[in-house]
């Protein structure tokens, strides 16, 4: 008796077990005629913005619960979808949802999932001094812009000045300082999301880095202003008040506006300080004289491109000081193309520090204005030549010109004609060497 009761008792669970599984299981005897998913948009499609979630809401025929459906997301990265149905948008883009019956797969139905762009929802413009983009004058400044959520699908500002005179802005967040003072700018967003915010730039005079003078000449009594002569870099800087010193007043004197007054001969050196805290120095020399000295030529030579010695003596009637007697670039056989080429030796080295050049006079007292332009160059060793400067006679009818330097320590000079009113023909009647005394 026992023993049946025990059977009957087992029995009896494993009944109940499989009642119970069964009242939980898939409806496996149902069969689907239908399926419809109930969140479409008008256009047939699910809409998921990126980052967020949604319930697939279904409506099947006959109803069964969502246990007894597939969710499949296709090919896509865009989205991906759970067992229960919800989908999670991954990134911007499209793919197609798939729901079937878990019984037959041939009751099915489809829909194009859209994930929509995730927006900004704020944007901050950072790098602010006091509430303003501080900026130099001359200089590109890139503006650095935070935008939130962080995972935004478009993380592209647009830039805009609203004072173009103050500094300007491309598309890309680069400002450029104009002139000193101070702006609007404005940072918006470009995804639809319509956020913008704005800050005051403020334009600072560029800040000098570094500043170099040249060296110069003054006579006695006459004034030098030193001002033109100072390269700044940047090349936009500027330093309006500097402090001036002269080594040796007793040669020159410099007054607080850097203006440089001949004493006497010699050579003094000011110095220039910048007074606003940037703590740069630079000097240069002074050379003072009372007047330039032309040097005495009869002993130099001169070696030339080509000439036509018939026509106005050759290449060393530049030793000369007679207008009407020059020398010709070669047409005799042939025109020689420019550039033309002359170099004068010297019988010694010199400290030159004025050249003239002049052009052929005719015998009506016209000057033939052939020759146009000359770059001048001097050399101790007739093989590395300095570039002294340059004489541009232009449309002029002037006969001669000349260029002024610091004193350079010289043996050569060469004279390079490269451009010619009537190409190519080039005359030179004279070139001078002067020293300063």
């Amino acid at each position: 008796m026992k023993n049946e009761f025990f059977i009957s008792v087992l029995l009896t669970v494993l009944l109940l077990l499989f009642l119970g599984c069964g009242s939980d299981s898939k409806d496996e005897l149902i069969p689907l005629n239908s399926i419809e998913i109930q969140n479409l948009d008008e256009y047939g499609n699910i809409r998921v913005r990126k980052g967020d979630s949604l319930q697939i809401d279904v409506k099947t025929n006959p109803n069964v619960s969502i246990d007894n459906l597939v969710f499949e997301s296709g090919y896509t990265n865009a989205f991906s979808v759970t067992s229960s149905g919800i989908i999670i948008a991954l990134q911007d883009g499209e793919g197609e949802l798939t729901v079937k019956s878990y019984n037959d797969f041939s009751i099915y139905t489809r829909a194009t999932v859209l994930i929509d762009p995730l927006l900004l929802k704020s944007l901050e413009i950072l790098n602010l001094e006091d509430g303003k983009l501080v900026v130099e004058s001359g200089v590109k400044h890139q503006i650095k812009v935070k935008g939130l959520p962080e995972n935004a699908s478009m993380m592209k500002f647009g830039y805009e000045s609203k004072d173009t005179s103050v500094f300007s802005v491309d598309e890309n967040g680069f400002i450029t300082g104009v002139a000193e003072g101070e702006a609007e700018l404005r940072v918006f967003t470009q995804d639809g999301s319509n956020i913008e915010k704005q800050c005051i730039v403020k334009v600072n005079r560029t800040l000098v880095h570094s500043m170099i003078v040249k060296n110069a000449t003054v006579f006695i009594g006459s004034t030098l202003d030193l001002k033109p002569n100072i390269t700044y870099t940047p090349a936009n800087a500027r330093i309006d008040d500097l402090k001036y010193t002269s080594s040796d007043e007793a040669i020159a004197k410099v007054s607080s506006t850097g203006i440089v007054t001949g004493v006497s001969s010699g050579v003094v050196q000011i110095k220039m300080e910048t007074t606003d805290g940037s703590n740069i120095t630079t000097t240069c020399d002074v050379v003072v004289g009372s007047s330039y000295v032309a040097i005495d030529r009869s002993g130099f030579s001169v070696e030339c491109s080509s000439q036509t010695e018939s026509d106005g003596g050759g290449k060393n009637m530049i030793l000369n000081d007679e207008y009407d007697k020059y020398w010709h670039s070669q047409w005799d056989g042939g025109n020689a193309p420019l550039p033309h080429w002359l170099t004068m030796k010297m019988d010694q080295p010199y400290e030159v520090s004025k050249i003239l050049i002049g052009r052929r006079v005719e015998s009506n007292g016209g000057v033939n204005t052939n020759t146009r332009l000359v770059e001048v160059l001097g050399s101790t060793d007739g093989i590395r030549y300095k570039v002294l400067g340059a004489i541009d006679f232009g449309d002029s009818k002037d006969k001669d010109m000349y260029i002024e330097f610091y004193p350079e320590k010289i043996q050569y000079i060469k004279l390079d004609i490269v451009e010619s009113n009537r190409n190519p023909f080039a005359n030179i009647s004279i070139l001078k060497p002067y020293v300063i005394k």
